[in-house]
């Protein structure tokens, strides 16, 4: 029976009395043996004979076996690759044969707990890439091979961009430290200062992107530096970069001015509010 299905699929001939003559071909040849030197496929149809597929095969059992191994791979519905134009129904009919969940809710998508929460997807990534991947016709398997490789692959360029911003930090640490010697830290906290008081909290947090530019970095110190004390409220600022000991050598300069020494000079009352934060500076600790 076997024989007989096979010989109608490869010739599309359904006559009985066809496979009566080469049936008895098929019979009698066996594993390949002794009728003459043509080949088993001889009578087949112009196009079947001459088929590399068929033209393989050295006997009509080898072929059988085949035949019946290739049944065993095709399982019980079968999978039909769809042709150049195929319908929607035909597409959805292959993905299923192949594995893909009936929707794509089905996919599951989890996030370790761990996760650095800029590679943490939103509902709407999420459902987005699920609804892609039931496009394309992805198995569950694949899918979550998929994602991981997505997830790999944002770990690792995240991953450079910080060693990237670290080294490029430091890079900008070292050469202001050269730069502005034991002031370093006090204009670094004035540069923050600057941020906190003309863009508030948020954007002081936001000076770490600045860490990274000396030239930024520079700038705000010298802003802060034009600034009066007095706007600075109460940040904290106190010394505006200037040392206890820059302190008192300014107000020793002011207080031997002779302009702060005239009662009636115009400038006294600057020069006596200017004493007065210095005061503070070097003496932090007497400050109300």
């Amino acid at each position: 029976m076997l024989m007989d299905n096979l010989y109608r699929l490869l010739t599309g001939n359904t006559d009985p009395s066809f496979w009566m003559y080469y049936g008895a071909i098929f019979e009698g040849e066996g594993e390949g043996g002794g009728g003459g030197s043509d080949p088993f496929y001889g009578e087949f149809e112009v196009g079947v004979k001459d088929h590399p597929s068929i033209m393989k095969f050295k006997d009509s059992q080898t072929l059988a076996k085949s035949y019946i191994e290739l049944e065993k791979k095709i399982s019980s519905k079968g999978v039909v690759i769809p042709g150049e134009n195929p319908t929607e129904a035909e597409i959805n009919d292959f993905h299923k044969g192949i594995g893909r969940p009936d929707n794509a809710d089905k996919y599951e998508f989890t996030v370790a707990d761990d996760t650095d929460i800029r590679l943490k997807p939103s509902d709407e990534a999420i459902k987005s890439f699920r609804d892609v991947a039931f496009k394309v016709g992805l198995s569950p398997k694949q899918f979550t091979a998929l994602k991981d490789w997505n997830h790999e692959q944002g770990a690792s360029a995240l991953k450079g961009i910080d060693d990237t911003a670290t080294s490029t930090k430091a890079e900008a640490e070292n050469k202001l430290k050269v730069e502005w010697g034991s002031s370093y830290n006090e204009k670094i906290i004035l540069a923050q200062k600057v941020v906190k008081l003309y863009a508030g909290e948020e954007g002081a947090k936001e000076l770490g992107s600045l860490g990274n530019n000396p030239a930024a970095l520079r700038m705000l110190a010298n802003i802060g530096k034009t600034i009066s004390e007095s706007n600075f409220g109460d940040l904290g600022v106190n010394n505006l970069g200037i040392t206890p000991a820059e302190a008192k050598a300014e107000c020793d300069k002011i207080m031997s001015d002779t302009k702060y020494m005239d009662g009636t000079h115009p400038e006294q009352k600057q020069l006596k509010e200017r004493l007065d934060t210095l005061y503070k500076i070097r003496f932090p600790e007497d400050k109300k």
